[in-house]
């Protein structure tokens, strides 16, 4: 019986692949579907989702899910969903091209932090380092700087933000981009 997961408290990163490297795309919380849109087009596409922060997810029989898929309220809400994702995955592209590591940073936090609803992200430098395609020495160096200012904390894997404020501050402003398009798509009041 094939199962499909919807996000309750969690953080699932999607990637996309190639034959030898792989890329962080977009991160999901509270608002995914994970999997739903893959099926809704009927394709085969070449990412996957790694759980970030652990957390609970709705677990639904697929069978069945396909039939309320065919509802006109979820299959609108799909519909959002779809073009909220893809917008985060143009924005990363932009934000990955044009923006500085400290800005990518500050908003990788940020973004994570607020799919999950919690300021302690569990992440080791190394791994930052791998979903931003840079070494693991520029992000240490870098979360030092934010760990200087009081914005964060970290130690042996566990990033604690104490100052959501000053570190959207030091984000690009893609973070802000991002959410606008999420309320526009969502008719969430701002």
């Amino acid at each position: 019986m094939t199962q499909e997961l919807i996000a309750n408290d969690i953080a699932v990163a999607l990637h996309a692949t190639l034959v030898d490297a792989r890329l962080e795309i977009a991160v999901e919380g509270h608002e995914a579907a994970i999997g739903l849109t893959a099926s809704r087009a009927r394709m085969r596409v070449d990412r996957y989702a790694i759980v970030r922060q652990p957390g609970r997810t709705l677990r639904v029989n697929s069978s069945h899910l396909a039939t309320l898929k065919r509802t006109d309220p979820l299959a609108k809400l799909l519909g959002k969903y779809q073009t909220a994702l893809t917008s985060q995955i143009a924005q990363n592209t932009l934000c990955n091209r044009l923006h500085a590591l400290d800005e990518r940073l500050a908003r990788k936090l940020l973004m994570a932090s607020e799919s999950c609803d919690s300021d302690a992200l569990y992440a080791t430098h190394q791994a930052i380092g791998e979903r931003l395609h840079i070494r693991r020495s520029s992000v240490t160096v870098v979360a030092a700087q934010l760990q200087d200012l009081k914005i964060i904390t970290y130690s042996r894997g566990l990033i604690r933000i104490l100052d959501p404020t000053a570190l959207a501050a030091r984000s690009c402003s893609c973070h802000g981009v991002i959410h606008a398009r999420c309320d526009h798509v969502f008719s969430r009041p701002h």
